[in-house]
């Protein structure tokens, strides 16, 4: 009897840390949905249910009404579940309708580096961080140098600002146009050169000059960086012609981009003349913390806007 008594304690008290462990889980996942989706409106449009399966059974993700459920087995190691169910999470809730139209290592990359971005912003559970870099994240590439290409390249483009901004907004509006169509190829090597054209703005050294356009088939966009020169004063005037000039080679999304203060005050000058424009809707504007080639942490703008007349 005090032996069935114990195993009973014991069994409800793991019951109860399994529950404690997936809500906890549940919660953060919450926290950064609720996060990235103010810098991309559904980016992430899906909530998150763990259900603990036994050990022998595959570990997976599936989309359920309003929610990926992971099913994981149970580990004593947190920073294991945590890792693991938010990577399951990720492969099922980015861009879902977008992967037909991507590379395949593309799409990883893009699961490893949300995984990580999430557990990142997880102060209180930073060691899941570390943990999925040495046993997920590292031995993964170190086995794939496309799959590493990848990696740095979402990397380098999410220290500027353009990851989730820029990528995939994009991604996720192809997804949306190309759904229940079958991909050809086409769309997968367009996806892969919009990366790599993103990949060059970022690597950017200051009074270099690189294409802020892209003009593919079925993503057509121009990036706008403002920026003040040192030595002289300048208006939003050259920004606004330069602007007019991209909405006559029919690109559909118009960025503005600009980091530091110095240049803060001209980009959101541009941005209320755009608001004027007829020819474009606003659909976005923000300011966030990030990067500049030098190393340190600036303060960065972004402003999106439609053409009206292809949107």
């Amino acid at each position: 009897m005090v032996g069935w008594l114990a195993k009973l304690i014991a069994w409800t008290g793991k019951k109860a840390e399994k529950t404690a462990t997936a809500m906890s889980i549940q919660g953060k996942i919450d926290s950064f949905i609720e996060a990235i989706n103010t810098e991309v409106e559904d980016l992430l449009p899906y909530g998150l249910k763990v259900r603990w399966i036994s050990p022998e059974l595959s570990k997976e993700a599936f989309i359920e009404k309003d929610r990926v459920v992971v099913l994981l087995s149970y580990h004593d190691n947190k920073d294991e579940n945590l890792s693991k169910a938010t990577l399951l999470y990720m492969n099922k809730a980015v861009i879902p309708e977008a992967r037909p139209h991507i590379h395949t290592k593309l799409g990883r990359a893009i699961d490893l580096m949300m995984a990580k971005k999430a557990l990142y912003s997880f102060v209180e559970a930073r060691s899941s961080f570390g943990h999925f870099v040495n046993s997920i994240l590292r031995p993964e590439t170190e086995q794939d140098q496309e799959l590493k290409n990848f990696c740095q390249v979402i990397d380098t483009t999410d220290e500027r600002g353009l990851f989730t901004r820029v990528l995939l907004r994009e991604l996720l509006e192809l997804g949306r146009k190309k759904a229940c169509i079958t991909e050809t190829g086409d769309t997968v090597l367009e996806s892969n050169n919009f990366a790599k054209f993103l990949n060059e703005i970022a690597q950017k050294e200051k009074g270099e000059d690189v294409p802020l356009t892209f003009t593919g088939r079925d993503i057509k966009l121009a990036i706008i960086l403002i920026a003040r020169p040192e030595t002289e004063m300048l208006g939003t005037e050259r920004f606004i012609k330069r602007i007019k000039e991209k909405l006559k080679q029919s690109v559909s999304v118009i960025y503005l981009f600009a980091r530091g203060n110095s240049n803060l005050g001209l980009a959101k000058d541009v941005f209320r003349e755009c608001e004027l424009m007829p020819e474009l809707t606003k659909i976005h504007e923000e300011e966030f913390p990030t990067k500049s080639p030098e190393g340190d942490i600036r303060i960065g703008y972004c402003a999106i806007f439609y053409n009206r007349k292809l949107s």
